[in-house]
């Protein structure tokens, strides 16, 4: 099992240093100004260590160490939110973001802003949300590069990544590259996927640590508490959060967006457009 995890992470390792590594890739749009927000950033990077020269050097080293270090623990799981029978049997869109290696969602801000009304300032005129999980110095680079990839291997801080979109039209706020696969849910597995994204956003003593991006509009970064690695991807969270949500996914094994897009459509689960 970890030497299929390291083949599929070194096939992806190319694709992993690209500068387009963004999960959330709208087209710029200039009629929303960015609220004021207190910036808190901080990353440790085994190139402290090394220095960049020899990275290459210590990365098959770093890799066993990750390795024998077994599989991390998965991110803790939010409580089961009361919800009513009568939840079942109204039906809604979300959909899948798929930028062909990294996976989130695409859900309408009016919904995600019910179960956390707190994001409202930053993005109550919205249409959409895409919502991704990542390691947070990686994904909070514009251009990460191999050292940062590296450092994403063993266990680091997280963060989730919003980025909204003010125009009703989705696909063509896009790049082309970009995929999205939608998904038809009951409104109590919706309400359960709702709680789950929530949950990773860390609101300690009730506030909100948020970072803006710097490189796409309309996007923010707020701390998670979840924990990143090898086996703890943005796919696998993608898919974990499926699975707590209700439908017949497990994340057991995910490492790559194709993983995710396998489980879709062995259960069934895309719309057809």
């Amino acid at each position: 099992m970890m030497m299929v995890a390291v083949a599929r992470f070194l096939q992806t390792m190319q694709q992993f240093s690209s500068p387009t590594h963004m999960t959330l890739q709208a087209r710029p749009s200039p009629q929303m100004e960015a609220p004021t927000t207190k910036i808190r950033s901080s990353a440790f990077s085994l190139g402290d260590l090394f220095g960049k020269r020899n990275h290459t050097r210590f990365f098959g080293y770093f890799l066993l160490v990750a390795l024998l270090s077994g599989c991390a623990s998965d991110l803790p799981k939010p409580g089961l939110p009361p919800l009513s029978p009568e939840l079942h049997h109204q039906y809604y869109q979300v959909s899948i973001i798929d930028t062909g290696w990294h996976t989130g969602y695409v859900v309408r801000s009016r919904t995600f802003l019910r179960y956390l009304p707190q994001l409202d300032r930053w993005y109550g005129q919205t249409k959409y949300l895409l919502i991704g999980w990542g390691n947070r110095a990686y994904y909070m680079s514009e251009n990460p590069g191999i050292i940062k990839t590296i450092d994403a291997i063993f266990p680091s801080r997280s963060v989730i990544c919003i980025q909204g979109v003010d125009t009703g039209r989705l696909r063509q706020s896009l790049l082309p590259s970009v995929r999205v696969f939608p998904l038809r849910m009951t409104r109590r597995e919706l309400s359960l996927l709702m709680h789950y994204i929530a949950h990773y956003i860390d609101r300690k003593n009730g506030w909100l640590n948020v970072w803006p991006c710097l490189f796409w509009p309309h996007t923010w970064f707020f701390r998670s508490s979840g924990t990143y690695d090898l086996f703890q991807t943005c796919n696998r969270w993608t898919v974990d959060g499926l699975h707590y949500a209700g439908l017949p996914v497990s994340g057991a094994g995910i490492f790559t967006a194709g993983q995710v897009r396998s489980q879709l459509k062995e259960h069934h689960l895309l719309l057809e457009k």
